[in-house]
Order: C-alpha cells, then structure tokens, then sequence
C-alpha cells in the first residue's frame, strides 16, 4: 500500500468524456470488484474534475474529510480502481510534499464488458452465474423490426461532401478527449511468448491476428501462468486442430490445469549466461541463444542443413516438446559421437529421454548426455 501524506495534493485529468453512464455502469458491472468505496471515489474524483476552474487541486485531508473515508480506505480503493483500469496515478516528488495525479478512464460499456474474458469472468466469480445472468439483461438490444426495409439516406447522398476541399483533410491541433475506456494492464511479454513460439515452429503454419495476442494476453493474466507455460498450451492446442485456428476454451482449460502442477511457478528462464572467456561458456551461449536450424548452420561452418535434418529438428520441437538449447545440445552431442551424421532413431531415442527428464536448458542437457556416455563407457 503506497504512503500518502494528508498535506499532499492531487489534481485531476481524463482523456476520457465522462457522464452519468459511466457511474451507472460502475454501480451494475464494476461495484463488486472494485467495492462501494471505489465506486464512490470515482463518482468524486470525476465530480471534482467537473468543478477543476474552481478547486483545479485538493489535499487529501480535505479529501478525506469531504468523503468520510481514512486512508487506508482510499489508498485500498484505489489500487482496486487502477488494477481494473479505471484509473492510472502520476506522483512527482517535490520539496517538502508530493504531488500526485489521477487520470480517470470510462468504464466499459456492456457489450465489451461482456465481451472480455477477465472482466466478465471475475464479475460471475463474485456475484453468481444467476445475478451474471440477470444483469446482462439489463443491457439488452431490442430485435430488429421483422417486415421493415430500412432506407436510411447514406452520408455521401445527403451530403455531397467534395472531398478536394482540404478542410477534409486537416488534422486536429491538440490532443481531444475521446471515449478512453479502461483496460486492464497485463503483464505479458508479447515478444518473450512469440520467442518461445518459435521453437515449435508455430509461425510457419498460424499467423496471429492481434485479437488473438489479445485473449492469449487475458489468459495469461486470468491462470497466473507465464509465457513460456502458454506457448506450449497455445502449441498443442494449434496441433489438436491442425493449425487452423486456437480454442480458447481449450487453451484456459488446459492452462488452468498447468496452474495446478507445483513446477510452474519456476518456469520463467534464469540468468544461465556463462563465462564467455572459455570456450565452454562460449558454447552454452550460443545454445541458448540461438534456434537449431542456425545453430545446425554454425557449426556445419555455415552450409545450409538438407532437408530431412530440417525435418528432424522440427520433429524435436513439435513431437518431442524439446526447447531449442536442448535441441542445440542433442545435435552437438550426436555430431561428436556419430561423425557428423544425424541419425534419425539415434537422436529420437536419446530426445525421448531428455524429455522424460524434463530438462529445458543447454547446460543440463550437456550434463545429462555426459552422464550417458559415462554409463555407455563403463559398460564396455
């Protein structure tokens, strides 16, 4: 909980138009996440923004006295508030205070609210699948008028705009308030998800469309999973309909389920760079930061792979679920133990047991594959 000072003021800002709507909304679809309080800071926050040409600024004491909340109150609220996306803070430290700012965004309205899987997922957990049910109601559109045409006049034949004139094509000077809505800020790494999608060599068969990066985002923050946890579930979810498109109900199930397994929450990967001075360091370096086909490049000393060790590559990352500094390790190993060749059932059974062991990085797998030709010496 951050420390506010009664002497400290705040001011107020929206790049949003706000109305009465907006707190309706708030009352039927936000007040069980963000509770009465925060409906009622809100309410007074953009009251206070209507009224900024005579108080543009307010301490907190005042603030705390107009509303009959204390500290801990607000300071709860709040959170709430900008969790939901409702509200973001700005704070600049000054001499002797500090300054703080709220900028208030509009809530969603019904049909996106609806629409959004955590949003409206979190709504059913608090208050029922019954109440859910019956609040959508309130927001229902009436059927269209069975028997009627519609002749509604286009803009273009009421018009006639002439669209030489260059007043069609000025932009505006300033910055305008729109309908901003609130959006819930996801800790999730686009980038990072899309590097883990490439060992499985997704992008090659589905291109994402930004709605699914979208809902991909959502469920990462709904499961509490991490990107490298989804990349595999949206992986197999894409292979279970041959690449044609992602069941989202699939993809949360499953993830759901991979919430459950103890190990997680460690998936994230650690800090393995190693002592780049040795030739060692320089190896698992490159293993883990390179995909095999580059790596297969490298250290062929730059000829192209044929095809089938493509083939076989990709069969490790898709079939066997092995991740690329795995993969690098196998092939490295293989090399040095079968001349330079890639024999296909050698590396296969040699996967399956790296993916039995569940090993995800370079250095384990170097390790793990010593240990076997150490058993295989030992039995000679």
């Amino acid at each position: 909980m951050r420390k506010l000072n009664k002497q400290d003021y705040f001011s107020l800002r929206t790049s949003s138009l706000l109305s009465q709507t907006d707190v309706q909304i708030l009352l039927d679809l936000y007040q069980p996440m963000i509770t009465a309080h925060g409906v009622a800071i809100y309410a007074t926050l953009s009251r206070l923004y209507e009224r900024r040409e005579q108080q543009p600024m307010m301490s907190f004491e005042n603030f705390f006295h107009l509303t009959q909340l204390d500290h801990v109150q607000f300071s709860t609220a709040i959170e709430l508030l900008e969790g939901i996306g409702l509200i973001k803070t700005f704070h600049k430290l000054l001499s002797d205070s500090t300054h703080w700012v709220f900028e208030l965004y509009s809530p969603k309205y019904p049909q996106e609210f609806f629409h959004d899987p955590i949003l409206s997922g979190l709504l059913k957990k608090y208050i029922g699948e019954t109440l859910h049910l019956q609040l959508q109601s309130l927001y229902l559109t009436l059927p269209d008028e069975e028997g009627y045409e519609e002749v509604t006049r286009s803009f273009l034949e009421t018009y006639h705009p002439d669209l030489n004139d260059p007043n069609f094509f000025a932009p505006p000077q300033h910055r305008l308030q729109g309908k901003n809505q609130a959006t819930i800020v996801h800790q999730f790494d686009q980038a990072l998800f899309e590097q883990h999608m490439q060992q499985y060599f997704v992008k090659e068969r589905y291109a994402f469309t930004a709605e699914d990066m979208q809902l991909i985002a959502h469920y990462v923050a709904l499961s509490g999973i991490d990107e490298t946890a989804m990349a595999e579930i949206v992986s197999t979810v894409l292979q279970e309909n041959q690449f044609k498109a992602i069941a989202f109900d699939r993809v949360l199930k499953l993830a759901a389920q991979e919430r459950q397994l103890p190990f997680v929450r460690n998936r994230k990967k650690p800090n393995l760079v190693q002592d780049p001075k040795t030739n060692l360091g320089q190896k698992i370096n490159l293993m883990e930061s390179t995909n095999p086909i580059d790596f297969l490049r490298y250290v062929q000393q730059g000829t192209q792979p044929t095809g089938p060790d493509i083939k076989l590559v990709n069969d490790l990352s898709l079939k066997q679920g092995l991740s690329f500094p795995v993969i690098n390790a196998l092939i490295d190993y293989v090399l040095q133990k079968k001349n330079n060749t890639l024999p296909r059932a050698y590396v296969e059974k040699i996967a399956s047991t790296l993916a039995r062991e569940q090993i995800v990085h370079a250095i384990d797998a170097m390790d793990f594959l010593m240990k076997i030709a150490d058993q295989y010496k030992g039995k000679s």
